[in-house]
């Protein structure tokens, strides 16, 4: 039955299995780093711009950490994600995140050049946080459909009690929009029914807007203690199985835009699996990006002309 259950898993054509070792860690982090989204007006290369947001606790700050960990090639848990804090909330990394190729030992993509400038930005928001029934206790009277819309902009202070229309980009174009978010969800809890109606509305939000929307579920290695001792196992276990196929009927995602993952919490050196299935799951979301991006009804420059405010 067990051997029944895992190859119904990994067969799956919109779960497949993902090989959690070198050749393909190097491949995921070559594809990530192709440029892809054009030029700003400005003639600076466009970065996709990935929303990140979850509920309060579920690792949504650590799994940012662990993915760029994987491209720096080395854990640096002094990498601060702006918006974690009690006050300022929407916000991007500290420092514009790059690939240490060298480090990372891809000498051959290196061509001189030892770090590269990833081509997106992941721009955190400020965790969801919700009482029992599963009601937003933040992101009230519409908040969240404006963040989804692009109408909060990087920096702004979302703790604020009241927002004022005139501190938002009222008529965001493609450069304050997302083009694809990323919901962060525990892996132990994505089956109490609480968890899933707070998700279900994060995902309306963003579809409401025409954005893609991608499922990180995190803290796998705490649901099956034989990750924790080995990585590799990850898209190997039942228990994860069971997990993506509950969050996808659940939550209204498809189970190929959901990609449990381990966090990196006290770790000295990166682990290849890790690291990998992140990088993985980056590949995904950035083709959803570039989906977005391609197929978008205005061009950059045309929505320069508008009348954002931000």
């Amino acid at each position: 039955l067990s051997l029944s259950l895992s190859l119904s898993y990994h067969t799956k054509p919109t779960m497949p299995r993902f090989d959690l070792t070198r050749p393909t860690f190097e491949k995921a982090v070559l594809s990530t780093l192709e440029p892809k989204y054009g030029f700003m007006p400005d003639g600076s290369p466009r970065r996709a711009k990935i929303h990140i947001v979850g509920l309060v606790g579920h690792g949504k700050t650590s799994i940012q950490r662990t993915i760029l960990s994987a491209y720096k090639g080395s854990m640096d848990y002094s990498v601060r994600i702006l918006g974690g804090g009690e006050t300022v909330t929407t916000q991007v990394t500290e420092r514009q995140p790059v690939a240490n190729l060298k480090r990372l030992g891809l000498q051959d993509a290196v061509n001189g050049l030892e770090e590269k400038a990833l081509p997106f930005l992941l721009v955190d928001h400020e965790g969801v946080q919700m009482d029992q029934n599963g009601e937003f206790l933040n992101y009230k009277d519409g908040k969240l459909n404006q963040v989804a819309a692009g109408h909060v902009p990087v920096g702004f202070n979302t703790t604020a009690v009241e927002w004022s229309w005139d501190q938002l980009c009222q008529n965001p174009g493609p450069e304050q929009r997302a083009d694809v978010a990323v919901v962060v969800a525990d892996i132990n809890i994505i089956s109490q029914e609480t968890c899933q109606q707070a998700l279900k509305k994060i995902v309306k939000a963003y579809h409401k807007n025409d954005v893609n929307v991608f499922l990180f579920l995190t803290k796998a290695d705490e649901l099956d203690g034989e990750i924790a001792d080995d990585p590799i196992q990850l898209y190997q276990s039942e228990e994860v199985a069971h997990a993506v196929k509950t969050a996808s009927k659940q939550v209204g995602i498809p189970s190929n835009q959901i990609f449990p993952l381990c966090n990196y919490e006290s770790q000295d050196e990166p682990e290849v699996e890790i690291d990998t299935a992140a990088l993985v799951a980056m590949e995904a979301v950035l083709r959803g990006a570039e989906d977005k991006i391609r197929h978008e009804s205005s061009s950059i420059a045309g929505a320069a002309t508008g009348t954002a405010k931000c």
